[in-house]
């Protein structure tokens, strides 16, 4: 039987034990707000530090199971049991007495009361096990925000790859690198083209300009008539020179110039064009200045086709090389030179142009050159037939550089003819070296030819120029000539030029 249901025993009584009644049992609500005030004390966390980098590089390693949370044996006792031995409940408050309390029960008196039935809850629906999965989830939650479990945080590199921020710089970094080196690329293969073009360019300029300048010296030895032909003669070979002047015309409008050297080039064909057009000039007035008997008039009408052929050279000098000189050294390519003295009129051939000049080229070709009358009705002169370059044997050429190694044995072996029809005695060849820029001879060497019969020839060697009158490298006029023999009238064919550089040996 229960307490409350013996009418000897009252609320309050302490009965025969002497200790105060058992109070009433809280209900069911008051257990499950004590539990829920258990399982909401939160626990200590490990301060969290700024970065952790299992934040974005790994997931949280599971918590390590959390011990069973002890209960007091609240649900014991909301069934109506006893709180078993040894527990909280049991060891501070000394035992529970049977509820109403009965002063006759002792503490180890049974007391006959019908068991309670347990109260069962649904799989999962636990107050304790509920605490302790909401205990165990914040203890993870906690590890791995308070680094309780995680690794230790990276430093150096790894920590600065790890801001995004940082990241994000890096990768900027990297790109403006990237775009920096694509444009040093595309600026040094666009220097490259560039030289390359400015280097073929005036390489094949180069080409055209030595071709007219040698057809303008072929030009001045034609008018010259050393072979006594006829106007008609004449102007085939006149005709010849004008296909090639046109060829060169056309070969020059094939150029592709770099756009820097765009101006240099329509002076360059300008000049291609007014030499082409100065041939053609003469061709057509050859037979009437050759049967001309005002020599004035023909000397004027002679010197028009030239006066063009030296304005040619003017527009080639001044217009094309320095100009296109200027631009090289301007764009600081280094090695490529534009040949200034590659001229139509060469050397003395300017003079030509000239009313005076242009008398005595009319003064040659009717004569036939070489074939000179004197008071007698002989014919006296002399030539220069050649020039070789002793000891490397060299023969100059009259088109284009001679490229001469330097040496204390240097000399111009020099062929000299006699073309007229008597013995000349005492001829003196002289070889001058002049530079560019200077109105002298920076060196002059006479050797003398003491006699050479009608007809013939004869080699002489001249020595070079002296130690300290060239220079290394430079280019320069050499000139060789005969000296005028007695009763000579035509001298243009007793001279020739070239254009050598002397190199160290």
């Amino acid at each position: 039987m229960a307490d409350e249901d013996r009418p000897d025993v009252e609320s309050g009584d302490t009965g025969a034990t002497g200790r105060a009644p058992r109070p009433e049992p809280k209900s069911d609500r008051e257990f499950d707000e004590l539990d829920q005030s258990f399982a909401d004390i939160p626990e200590p966390e490990t301060p969290r530090a700024f970065f952790e980098e299992d934040d974005y590089l790994a997931e949280p390693p599971p918590a390590a199971a959390q011990p069973p949370v002890e209960d007091f044996g609240f649900d014991d006792i909301a069934q109506g049991d006893e709180p078993p031995p040894g527990s909280r409940r049991s060891s501070k408050r000394g035992g529970l007495r049977p509820r109403g309390g009965r002063a006759d029960v002792g503490a180890g008196d049974d007391v006959d009361e019908a068991p309670r039935p347990r109260r069962t809850r649904p799989s999962g629906s636990s107050r304790t096990s509920g605490a302790r999965r909401s205990r165990g989830g914040r203890s993870r939650a906690a590890g791995v925000r308070g680094g309780g479990s995680s690794r230790r945080p990276p430093d150096g590199p790894a920590a600065l790859l790890s801001n995004p921020m940082a990241r994000l710089a890096v990768f900027a970094l990297i790109g403006i690198l990237l775009v920096f080196g694509l444009w040093l690329f595309i600026k040094d293969r666009q220097r490259n083209q560039m030289v390359g073009s400015y280097k073929s360019y005036v390489n094949e300029a180069g080409q055209l300009a030595d071709q007219s300048s040698a057809d303008g010296k072929k030009l001045i030895q034609v008018l010259q008539n050393t072979d006594g032909k006829n106007a008609a003669a004449l102007r085939t070979e006149v005709d010849k020179l004008a296909v090639d002047a046109k060829a060169l015309v056309k070969r020059g409008d094939a150029l592709s110039p770099p756009d820097g050297l765009a101006d240099a080039d329509r002076a360059l064909q300008m000049s291609l064009r007014m030499r082409a057009s100065g041939l053609s000039l003469l061709s057509q007035i050859i037979p009437n200045v050759m049967r001309g008997e005002n020599a004035n008039a023909a000397s004027r009408q002679l010197s028009d086709p030239m006066k063009r052929f030296l304005a040619s050279d003017v527009v080639y000098q001044d217009e094309y090389a320095t100009v296109a000189a200027a631009k090289i050294r301007q764009e600081s390519i280094d090695g490529l030179e534009v040949a200034s003295n590659t001229l139509f009129l060469t050397g003395t051939n300017d003079k030509f142009a000239s009313d005076a000049g242009a008398a005595s080229l009319l003064k040659s070709m009717k004569s036939g050159g070489t074939k000179n009358t004197n008071a007698s009705g002989g014919k006296r002169g002399t030539s220069v037939e050649g020039v070789t370059a002793d000891p490397s044997g060299q023969a100059l050429s009259a088109s284009g550089a001679n490229n001469i190694p330097a040496g204390s044995e240097l000399k111009w072996v020099v062929n000299v003819k006699n073309g007229g029809d008597f013995p000349e005695t005492d001829i003196k060849v002289t070889a001058q070296l002049y530079y560019p820029g200077t109105a002298d001879a920076v060196d002059t060497q006479t050797v003398t030819i003491p006699s050479l019969a009608s007809g013939a020839s004869k080699q002489v060697s001249v020595p070079g120029p002296a130690s300290g009158a060239w220079v290394a490298g430079k280019e320069g006029q050499l000139v060789i000539e005969s000296g005028q023999v007695s009763g000579e009238t035509n001298t243009d064919n007793n001279r020739q030029e070239f254009q050598i550089v002397i190199t160290a040996g």
